[in-house]
């Protein structure tokens, strides 16, 4: 990055005609555009974005998104097993818009409209991290919130709630 900051910034500066204030100007601009790289290099949500669901005794688990065309066999919604009964998916580099998505453990796809059906579902719906449309109730990823953690597949419930 700095040979191509070099040649975007400094190679004008060769024939600039230098005053000091005009120096410490460009100056402030390089110390304030550096900061914003550093800072964005330095946040682990703009490179990549974690989903992790319990599904435990799974022997394979997906993510099924709008974001791949909700296609179940995408290369990019296979899971890794975590070893503690959790399995996550990392998207790399970070999606840049809202998601809605499903889980599919051994094969089958999640569907939440027994739980919704129950009532189990309001405070998700409440707080956004679950949608219905007509026909479906489905999780939902607000852009830029981060990584989604303690998820239960084929509930509306997180790990850390209770009964």
């Amino acid at each position: 990055m700095i040979i191509a900051f070099d040649a975007l910034f400094l190679s004008p500066m060769r024939n600039f005609n230098y005053s000091r204030g005009s120096l410490f100007s460009y100056l402030m601009i390089i110390v304030f555009f550096s900061a914003d790289i550093a800072a964005k290099q330095d946040d682990p949500n703009h490179e990549s974005l974690t989903f992790t669901v319990t599904a435990s005794g799974a022997t394979s688990v997906r993510l099924h998104s709008n974001h791949f065309g909700w296609d179940q066999h995408h290369p990019k919604g296979v899971a890794k097993q975590n070893q503690d009964g959790t399995w996550s998916v990392h998207i790399r580099p970070a999606w840049l818009k809202n998601a809605r998505y499903r889980w599919i453990v051994d094969g089958g796809k999640e569907y939440l409209t027994g739980e919704h059906a129950a009532g189990k579902c309001k405070k998700r719906i409440l707080d956004g991290s679950i949608v219905r449309n007509q026909n479906e109730i489905l999780r939902f990823w607000k852009s830029g919130s981060g990584n989604v953690k303690g998820e239960i597949a084929a509930s509306c419930k997180f790990n850390e709630e209770k009964s």
